[in-house]
């Protein structure tokens, strides 16, 4: 029993300790990480989004500027399965399937300044943000999140496009 309690006790004192260390570094770093995650920005400016990005970036955009951004030929990424995507999609998106290959492409076409933009089924779907942190993690700066996603482009009426999954 006082086994029990010696490791009950100290893995507390470690796991308080680790929360000390923890909170100094966080305070010491020259960019901190926020205690509260805040909620990701909407930009409206197209000025300000096709300019290149050199710190980490997710921001979200209106529909008004996705039609936009498509007319100039920012890269999409659909963020919905495969089987969502071919049955329709924004048109020139691509699949975000296999993260190696759209990594590639992304490097190829975008590097890692430039935007680029992640969209999924609608504004209640997680997808797109979740993908978006991915591919920040993996070093693209400039990303926007379209919040409204396939379900908002449709609706609007907006051009399509649907590819074979062969």
């Amino acid at each position: 029993m006082k086994n029990v309690q010696r490791i009950w006790t100290q893995g507390v004192a470690l796991f308080g300790l680790s929360i000390i260390v923890g909170i100094a570094y966080n305070t010491t770093r020259i960019v901190s990480v926020p205690w509260i995650a805040q909620p990701i920005q909407l930009v409206n400016e197209m000025d300000r989004i096709l300019k290149p990005v050199y710190e980490p970036s997710i921001k979200n955009i209106s529909i008004d500027i996705a039609k936009q951004l498509v007319d100039k030929n920012i890269p999409f990424i659909d963020a919905r399965d495969d089987e969502y995507y071919h049955e329709g999609h924004i048109p020139h998106a691509h699949s975000s399937g296999d993260l190696i290959k759209l990594t590639e492409y992304l490097d190829i076409a975008v590097g890692l300044f430039n935007p680029f933009v992640v969209y999924c089924s609608d504004d209640d779907c997680g997808s797109s943000e979740e993908l978006a942190y991915q591919l920040q993690s993996e070093g693209f700066m400039n990303i926007y999140v379209f919040k409204g996603g396939w379900k908002e482009w449709n609706a609007s009426g907006l051009p399509i496009e649907i590819t074979s999954n062969e």
